[in-house]
């Protein structure tokens, strides 16, 4: 049997780790009274400040032991391919066993019923629970969904929590005698205590509203989680850590006062700490244990070892943090490492002044530019390095879960960025020595045939040389029988110096043939490096535009101003280089680079930019 962890990190805590969760006791006893008191809680809360966790491991198990069945609900973001409905989710929790939802009475009282109540009392029938608790987490996803779907789930609801027995239900058992000695007869007068709780976010809370018409109470009995309290969270840190009871990857450890102290200095912001990030560390501190079975305690030169190139205890726990970043990268298969962290560090943190702010993305932005599917996404927020918004118009956007892990972004892309620039650096330098070959080859080309041309004029005369020597030999053997000898002998040097002069323009010809066959292929070489680079930077010139449009949505002119120069560099120094369509392209994005010129500029004069 696998031992586990004493601290859940990014996960929520379960019901089996009830023992380890700690600083949320008045919290717990304050929900539980409220679930007990009425029959619709609300729970809300900024994410990340553990509600799920308050619920899974405070909460339900406490209601559970009163009696009451837990249906946990999670409704799903809509999208337009989506299939999916509010209805059809909360029937699939119902009916975890298929059997809960067999056929019984109401199904010979009502045909064809699609309501909530009608699955609820079926499965009460058939399991012999009349107490249930539904628990909807996430809750803020309804919304996501088309009107229509909404308004019919708030009326199913309305009717579960309203209604003893329908109307609808009642007529037909007043007309079917026949089903007066059913043995279930009894059981659908039988009052079902029906409980709701929803956990919604914070900044979600004021959607419930649309509900008040069909649900007028659910605004009455609501429940803020705010972030832990100092000692709340020292609580957090040291209990499970001290925890005795239970088969765990370590002994029981403790935290020096003083770390105590540097960790809350380090997690407070703003007076509150928020239970993900004190997860993050604590995971860290659970490792060193792990590793060193023997140390009994976490001590303050734990944090010096384990970041030594820091000098302060803030610094190494940034440093922890910046540890967590990489290995929840490095958790991810090889091939999508590099993409991923393009996506986040290019789109989800944008950097301002010395810091940094959040950003956040939709799904479909994310699959259409990166590829990335929905699998390695929800690996991410379940390893809590991003986090889920439902997004009101269908599906989710994604960001960073905590604003500690700008840091830790901002760094890696610093790092990348000066890396990009050196390969930009090499690349152009590798082009710069093609270009100098290319001249070099094509300036011993031009060499070459100036060289043949030569040989080719010297030829020529040794050609008229020859001519002139055969006619002194023709006249001389008119002129005398006797100078035959002289003529034969003049005749053969003749000969002899027509094949030099032929060999010679043979020779001078290949030259030439081959100094063009040069001058060919350098020229060539050169325009199809100046075309490939063209092309390539094409490419980067597109994403120095989509970054400085985005940016200057966002208002950060001199930002998007830096990445339009980028931009018009290299339209200027490849705009012409390249093929036919690649010059219209870098034309068009021309364009693109005058039009948002014009928007920093006007931004600027309106006074709009941060």
């Amino acid at each position: 049997m696998s031992k586990s962890k004493r601290y859940p990190g990014p996960k929520p805590f379960s019901a089996d780790q009830a023992h380890l969760f700690y600083g949320r006791k008045s919290e717990a006893h304050r929900l539980r009274r409220l679930i007990e008191d009425k029959q619709l809680t609300v729970l809300y809360g900024r994410s990340g400040y553990g509600k799920s966790s308050l619920l899974n491991a405070a909460v339900l198990p406490k209601m559970e032991e009163q009696g009451y069945h837990l249906i946990n609900v999670r409704l799903g973001a809509w999208t337009p391919q989506s299939t999916n409905t509010p209805l059809r989710s909360t029937v699939q929790a119902i009916a975890e066993n298929p059997t809960n939802l067999d056929k019984t009475i109401l199904d010979d009282l009502v045909q064809w019923d699609n309501s909530l109540w009608y699955y609820t009392k079926t499965f009460s029938i058939n399991t012999k629970r009349p107490k249930l608790l539904f628990v909807f987490d996430q809750f803020e996803e309804l919304f996501t969904y088309p009107k229509k779907e909404i308004e019919l789930y708030e009326n199913s609801l309305a009717e579960l929590l309203k209604t003893s027995l329908p109307q609808r239900y009642r007529d037909q058992l007043k007309q079917k005698k026949e089903l007066e000695g059913h043995a279930q007869r009894d059981s659908v007068f039988q009052r079902l205590d029906i409980k709701i709780v929803i956990a919604i976010r914070s900044n979600r809370f004021h959607l419930l509203e649309r509900l008040s018409p069909a649900l007028p109470d659910i605004l009455q009995n609501t429940l803020e989680l705010d972030a832990l309290e100092r000692e709340g969270a020292r609580s957090a840190i040291v209990g499970p850590a001290a925890e005795k009871e239970g088969d765990y990857d370590t002994p029981p450890f403790s935290y020096a006062p003083e770390i105590q102290e540097e960790i809350l200095d380090f997690l407070t912001q703003e007076g509150k700490i928020e239970g993900i990030l004190l997860q993050m560390l604590c995971s860290y501190f659970e490792r060193l244990i792990i590793k060193d079975p023997q140390k009994k305690s976490i001590e303050i030169s734990d944090l010096l070892v384990s970041t030594a190139k820091n000098d302060e205890f803030g610094n190494g726990m940034e440093e922890i943090v910046d540890i967590y970043y990489r290995d929840r990268i490095d958790d991810l298969p090889d091939e999508q490492e590099e993409t991923v962290k393009r996506f986040i560090e290019d789109n989800l943190v944008q950097k301002v002044g010395n810091g940094g702010m959040r950003l956040s993305m939709h799904q479909a932005q994310i699959k259409e530019r990166f590829g990335i599917e929905a699998e390695t996404l929800n690996a991410l927020v379940f390893n809590g390095l991003l986090r889920t918004e439902p997004f009101l118009r269908g599906g989710v956007t994604y960001e960073l879960t905590h604003d500690r892990l700008i840091t830790p972004v901002l760094k890696s892309k610093a790092v990348f960025d000066a890396g990009e620039a050196d390969r930009l650096k090499e690349q152009l330098e590798e082009e710069e020595r093609k270009r100098k070959i290319a001249e070099g080859l094509q300036y011993k080309a031009e060499a070459a045939m100036a060289e043949a041309e030569e040989e080719r004029a010297r030829a020529q005369v040794a050609e008229g040389e020859a001519k002139k020597a055969q006619k002194i030999a023709d006249e001389a053997r008119t002129k005398a029988e006797d100078q035959r000898q002289q003529a034969l002998e003049a005749k053969n040097i003749a000969e002899r110096n027509e094949l030099k002069a032929k060999r010679l323009a043979w020779i001078s010809a290949v030259l030439m043939v081959l100094a063009v066959a040069t001058g060919v292929w350098a020229v060539t070489s050169l325009r199809t490096a100046q075309s490939e680079r063209a092309e390539k930077n094409l490419i980067l010139c597109k994403e120095y535009l989509v970054d400085a449009r985005r940016l200057i949505i966002a208002n950060y002119c001199d930002s998007a101003e830096d990445n339009l120069d980028k931009a018009k560099f290299l339209i200027e120094a490849y705009g012409t280089d390249g093929k036919e369509e690649v010059s219209r392209a870098y034309t068009r994005e021309n364009k693109t680079l005058e039009r948002l010129n014009a928007q920093v500029k006007n931004k600027k004069i309106q006074g709009t930019c941060n």
